[in-house]
């Protein structure tokens, strides 16, 4: 029996992706204030989304699929992000670093799909989704410091923490009907509007997301984080709804958006990193930016693009992701092991 493509999160993966090439295009600014409602507006709420989307396609997988799906292409391209960023990437040039730029996300995903099952047939999804938020509660007092901070952050503890109760919320739309109208259209409107209002109010706070979780928070902070999760599970919800479940021209291209999220730093690093971030901070340098690298990641939904890729992803090598992986570590952990070995 075959079953009718859903266009609505082919559309939405299409426009998100190429929001995730800006956002770490953008990244090379950092967090000033004069781009947080832009941040707000336009990206706060992609990599929710994103994890959103997940949970909705989630389905109990074996562990070696698990691995095969998540962990094989993890392992291959941090080993690529690795090799391609430390020419251009400050940050590899010191400290210790265990997955690649981006590469997180993979991880979080194996993690979900590993023992969300397992969690689900003991726990009702009502009763898991709470204890996800009080789990990310609770991070934020966790005594973390140290050596073991660094391994927590390397490993991502506080993002598999942070970002899954949208996850969760993903499996929670399978037994709701999704589709729009002008009232969710103004749902949306209204809560965009309001975020925005808090998010020029209140300063940081569209920075306050399922990526910075940290210990040692005060409780103002936590609020912050209250908030800034409320509103973005909010637009997230009537993005989906409103977004129309029609096939345009570009949702052809909606089941290539890993092959974008797996090559565009590719882009990134030279581009962003290595030509603008050494540019002056003016408006003209960062539309261009923001522009440029979005816009020829879209090389990346290709046809030819996606013939490698499939052969690539299809025609595992596990001792060549391995390998990669294993040089690419030594290369960016360079300094961190020098200072480990002069240490001993």
């Amino acid at each position: 029996m075959t079953v009718a493509r859903v266009y609505k999160w082919d559309n939405l993966k299409v426009i998100m992706i190429l929001g995730i090439v800006l956002e770490h295009a953008i990244l090379i600014y950092g967090y000033p204030r004069s781009l947080e409602l832009f941040w707000g507006l336009f990206i706060s709420w992609l990599m929710p989304m994103f994890t959103i989307i997940s949970g909705y396609w989630m389905k109990e997988r074996p562990l070696v699929d698990l691995c095969s799906r998540y962990l094989y292409p993890m392992l291959l391209f941090s080993g690529v992000n690795f090799i391609v960023g430390y020419f251009f990437y400050p940050s590899y040039q010191s400290g210790f670093h265990a997955m690649g730029y981006a590469m997180w996300y993979l991880w979080a995903l194996f993690v979900y799909s590993f023992i969300t099952p397992k969690l689900m047939s003991r726990l009702t999804l009502m009763r898991l989704l709470l204890l996800s938020c009080l789990m990310v509660m609770v991070y934020n007092f966790l005594p973390l410091s140290g050596h073991v901070l660094t391994l927590s952050n390397e490993f991502q503890l506080n993002r598999i923490i942070g970002f899954y109760p949208f996850y969760l919320l993903g499996i929670m739309l399978k037994n709701i009907k999704l589709g729009g109208g002008k009232s969710s259209l103004l749902y949306l409107i209204f809560s965009i509007v309001v975020y925005l209002f808090l998010c020029w109010f209140i300063k940081g706070l569209s920075y306050s997301s399922g990526f910075y979780l940290v210990p040692h928070m005060s409780l103002y902070s936590i609020l912050c984080f209250v908030v800034n999760y409320l509103f973005i599970g909010l637009i997230c919800y009537f993005i989906i709804r409103v977004t129309p479940n029609k096939k345009f021209v570009w949702s052809a291209y909606g089941g290539r958006t890993m092959n974008v999220y797996l090559l565009h730093m590719l882009l990134v690093f030279p581009i962003s990193y290595g030509i603008f971030s050494q540019l002056p901070y003016t408006l003209l340098w960062i539309v261009l930016n923001v522009f440029i690298v979005p816009f020829m990641s879209i090389f990346f939904f290709g046809d030819r693009i996606d013939k490698v890729m499939n052969c690539i992803l299809s025609k595992k090598s596990w001792g060549l992701a391995v390998a990669v992986y294993l040089v690419a570590v030594v290369l960016v952990n360079k300094s961190w092991l020098l200072d480990l070995i002069k240490f001993d």
